[in-house]
């Protein structure tokens, strides 16, 4: 099962004094638990749902997926709603597959029933094509159901499991808002205007993945972050995390490394060995220098290890030349540039 990352909001009213989770991720309200991110998987006496995947809003385009469980009588299904829990969703309940309004997070009356029959571990989606206003439901990737004419102001895939007749452990996934990427995309060593809602002008501290970065200019809610560290060596979704004395607040950026892939350095077919002054310089296609660097090391074996570089894209072709005094060697070939 997958892990679905957003809100997931509980109307826990019938569950007095119950506290159904305990991680420090969970806001608790007066009636409800909003957790703001997680692995999804509810048993409720005899109901299973599992939370899949949000699609997200490409080309105009959602959709939610949830893995369902056989013969309950408790009504589970994806949904798409808005932050008042209305909205639709496929029903499903019995062995029925019903496509139906979402009211105030609650089913409402079928708009189309069908019995295909499902089994444990199926997979129920509804897709909505908002340019279109179509509505289709799914079951293991095959067309169920469609309808046109939706409303498609505000809504948002999630999950609703309705517990008990009196409507109670309702579960909403993302009702109120989802994350369809990251907030930020930057290069490591770039510098990035970030966009906070903390202290104007008050930011103070500031790490990417807990290795500190440098506060640039601010000007008012805008901050300009100089992500200068040294530590992270490959490419992914790292936290940024702002803090004014007070609060913090945190963002998602996917951080792009870019580079040379490791090499091996040989001279008339042995290894050049525990090298330090190797140096690398980096041009593109057209001749222009992208990169130099000294000190490079290599190892026991003449490897390289990967090698950032400050310039170019993922994919560009560049010619790489390497040289040693020490060795009175040097290599020069023809590469491209890769996302490290």
């Amino acid at each position: 099962m997958s892990t679905a990352t957003g809100d997931i909001s509980l109307n826990a009213a019938g569950l007095a004094n119950v506290s159904p989770f305990s991680d420090p991720l969970v806001t608790m309200f007066p009636s409800a638990v909003r957790v703001n991110s997680g692995s999804f998987n509810v048993i409720p006496g005899n109901t299973r749902g599992g939370f899949l995947s949000v699609a997200s809003p490409a080309a105009t385009t959602y959709s939610s997926t949830v893995e369902v469980e056989d013969g309950t009588g408790d009504p589970l299904g994806p949904v798409l709603v808005n932050a008042s829990g209305n909205g639709y969703g496929v029903r499903c309940n019995f062995s029925e597959v019903r496509l139906c309004p979402v009211v105030n997070y609650d089913w409402d009356s079928q708009l189309v029933v069908e019995s295909p029959g499902y089994s444990t571990g199926d997979l129920i989606k509804i897709e909505l094509n908002e340019s279109s206003g179509t509505l289709t439901s799914f079951i293991n990737g095959q067309q169920l159901s469609q309808i046109s004419g939706v409303s498609t102001t505000g809504l948002k895939a999630g999950v609703l499991i309705k517990w008990d007749s009196n409507g109670d452990g309702i579960i909403s996934w993302a009702a109120s808002g989802y994350s369809t990427g990251p907030d930020y995309t930057a290069r490591k060593g770039s510098t990035e205007t970030i966009t906070h809602t903390l202290t104007a002008d008050g930011i103070t501290t500031a790490t990417l993945d807990g290795e500190t970065v440098t506060i640039g200019t601010q000007s008012g809610q805008d901050a300009d972050i100089d992500l200068d560290e040294t530590a992270i060596t490959t490419s992914g979704e790292y936290d940024l995390v702002l803090g004014d004395g007070t609060d913090t607040e945190t963002f998602t950026v996917q951080y792009n490394v870019i580079g040379l892939a490791t090499n091996t350095l040989q001279k008339e077919g042995d290894a050049l060995a525990d090298l330090s002054d190797v140096r690398i310089t980096v041009l593109s296609a057209a001749g222009t220098r992208l990169d130099r660097q000294t000190g490079l090391t290599t190892n026991a074996t003449g490897v390289t290890g990967t090698t950032i570089v400050a310039a170019g894209d993922p994919e560009d072709a560049v010619e790489v030349s390497y040289y040693s005094a020490s060795a009175e060697a040097g290599i020069t070939f023809v590469t491209a540039l890769e996302l490290l």
